[in-house]
Parts: C-alpha cells; sequence; structure tokens
C-alpha cells in the first residue's frame, strides 16, 4: 500500500536574558517542517508549559484555529481549546483539548493540569506544573490512497487512546522569566516498536526565555518583550524562535513578530476589549527549505479573561 502521513509539524535582567539567547542560538538550526502556533508565544503559554496555568487568579479561556500549508488541501489544520485558573496565589489549575489534522492522521488530546507557583522573594517566583490525561489518533481510511484494509491501517486504529503527561517549570525574576517544558511524555511508555508514533505523540522539549521592558510609564504606557525559544521533537531539528512583542495604549494593543530557524517568519497583531476579550491574528510565511508551493500559516486565538 502507498500512503503519505503529512507531519507538520518557546541591567542584570537584561544581561541574563542575552546569555539566554546565545546559549538558544548556539544550538543546529532546525530544518523540520514543525512549527508551533503563533499564540503560544506571548498570548496563551499555558498551551506549550503546564506551569504556566493559574499565573494569573482570573479564569482565561482561549480558543485557536491554525490552517497550516495552505496550498494543498491535505494541510495541517489545528485546533485547540484551554482555560486555567489561578486559584489563590499558588495553585493553578487548567484542562486543554487538542485537535489536529495531518493529512490521513487525525489526533485529539485532552489533559487536566495542576501548578504550583512558589515566591521566592518579593522579586522571585518559581513554579511547577504537570498536565496528564490522554490522546486518540487514528488514520481516516477515506483519504488513503492504496488499501483502506491493509492491516497496518487496521493495528493503527485498533490501538485506542493511550495516556499522555507534561511537566513545566517557570522561574521568574523581576521582569526576566525562564522556561522549561517537556510535552508528549507519555509516548515514551508506547513506543515499543509495534505502535506508530507520529508527530502528534512525539515527546518535544521547550526552553524559552523572555523579558518585559517598559519603554514609556502612565497613560498609554508601551512594553516592549524579547522572547527566545528553543524547541526540539525526537527524530528531527532543533528549532529556535527569536523575536518580540510591542504593546500599546496600555496593553490594548501589540504587534509581534517571530523568526524561526526553519527559515519562516511569524507576524500577529493583537487587540483587548474592555479587559474581557483579547483576539490575535496570525500569518506564519512558508519556510524557503521546502522546495514548493506549500503555502502560508493562518491562525486566529480569542481569549476570553473572566474575574
Amino acid at each position: 500500500m502507498q500512503h503519505h502521513i503529512y507531519t507538520s509539524e518557546f541591567s542584570r535582567g537584561f544581561k541574563s536574558v542575552i546569555i539566554c539567547l546565545l546559549v538558544l542560538f548556539s544550538a543546529q538550526k532546525g530544518h523540520a517542517q514543525l512549527s508551533s502556533s503563533g499564540s503560544v508565544y506571548f498570548l496563551n503559554q499555558f498551551a506549550i508549559n503546564p506551569a504556566m496555568s493559574g499565573v494569573e487568579e482570573d479564569l482565561k479561556i482561549t480558543l485557536s484555529y491554525r490552517q497550516q500549508a495552505s496550498s494543498i488541501g491535505s494541510g495541517t489544520n489545528t485546533q485547540y481549546v484551554t482555560a486555567d485558573y489561578g486559584y489563590g496565589e499558588r495553585v493553578g489549575l487548567g484542562i486543554a483539548v487538542f485537535r489536529q489534522e495531518m493529512g490521513i492522521l487525525e489526533g485529539t488530546r485532552l489533559m487536566a493540569n495542576y501548578s504550583y507557583h512558589l515566591p521566592l522573594s518579593d522579586h522571585q517566583n518559581l513554579s511547577f506544573g504537570l498536565s496528564f490525561g490522554a490522546v486518540d489518533e487514528t488514520i481516516n481510511v477515506d483519504e488513503i490512497v492504496g488499501d483502506p484494509g491493509d492491516q497496518l491501517v487496521a493495528d493503527f486504529n485498533d490501538t485506542g487512546i493511550q495516556l499522555d503527561g507534561d511537566f513545566g517549570v517557570s522561574y521568574t525574576m523581576n521582569k526576566l522569566n525562564i522556561q522549561v517544558s517537556g510535552l508528549h511524555l507519555g509516548s515514551l511508555i508506547y513506543d515499543n516498536g509495534e505502535n506508530m508514533i507520529t508527530t502528534i505523540r512525539q515527546p518535544a522539549f521547550f526552553v524559552a526565555a523572555g523579558y518585559r521592558f517598559l519603554l514609556k510609564e502612565g497613560v498609554n504606557a508601551i512594553g516592549l518583550t524579547p522572547r527566545a525559544l528553543y524547541r526540539k521533537v525526537r527524530e528531527y531539528d532543533e528549532i529556535v524562535d527569536i523575536g518580540a512583542q510591542i504593546n500599546f495604549l496600555d496593553e490594548k494593543l501589540s504587534f509581534f513578530t517571530m523568526y524561526h530557524t526553519s527559515k519562516s517568519a511569524t507576524f500577529g497583531v493583537g487587540a483587548e476589549i474592555k479587559d474581557l476579550v483579547v483576539f490575535n491574528s496570525m500569518f506564519t510565511t512558508q519556510s524557503t527549505e521546502y522546495d514548493g508551493d506549500a503555502g502560508s500559516t493562518f491562525e486566529f486565538a480569542l481569549q476570553l479573561r473572566l474575574d
């Protein structure tokens, strides 16, 4: 049978973040066609780090839709919804549902989250987070070019629901933030050579660093947050993302851009309405590593913030 599974494929403070960025850039450039949702860089970091749930004492509900390789009919599209809540000053609770379609492969992931935020001093905080849940992957036999009755397809679809888990750590000192997280760790349990472990299930490792500058104080304050993220998915090359977000009008309006060492770039714009709703629109260019017309990637995200 001939079939294809397409894979789609984070002062002293200032000096610290520069060092972090240099370390990140020393990594090998990534060439895999894997890309993160643009909303995870600034809007919803909880989506890739369990330690970031409940950082603020309110309820945040975030929805995202992302269409990749828009010139290809079987391109990847990803949707997710997350909700996280700060229960007091130290506990964060969350839930996340992810849905991804990559060619003939479909996957759904449901995770529950707990995080603990430990104050180290008036200006330092250390957070730990764990997520636990399950993932279900299937091959859409209607999209197969070949024999849909192939035993390999049947065995894969009979795998059923499997357990999955994530962990994360976040350290904040004044305006400096450093994060480490590991996702899809459940696949390590099931990777026994008998099951197909796909990109949706591959363990992923993230290191991120960011620093927030206040460029203008008072009314209509302006802030700038440079951020870098190193990501590694097993069996794929490393990718480094580096860029910044600038906020205007007391964070009511924002723009960001990220350059990826997979030789693509993401641009985003966001607007906040009445401290209640944040809307983000993002566009990622096609990687120059890809020889062909795969098209660009579009993403829309909406976040509700409820006291």
